[in-house]
């Protein structure tokens, strides 16, 4: 038996990534959850992914 998609999460880690973020969690609408998982975007990643409904966590950038 597989999981259902709704059962699945989706752990998306980003920096400025607001050019293709949209488009990237459009193609996963039926995921249970969508996190992601921010290294300090100095764009609108962060509000994009909110916008979306989104679950964001916030870092620092490991190679700064």
């Amino acid at each position: 038996m597989s999981p259902a998609l709704t059962d699945l999460s989706v752990v998306i880690p980003t920096l400025n990534a607001a050019a293709v973020l949209a488009e990237t969690l459009d193609h996963l609408p039926a995921v249970g959850q969508r996190v992601i998982v921010d290294g300090g975007s100095t764009d609108a990643t962060v509000d994009l992914a909110r916008a979306a409904g989104a679950e964001v966590v916030r870092g620092e950038d490991p190679c700064a």
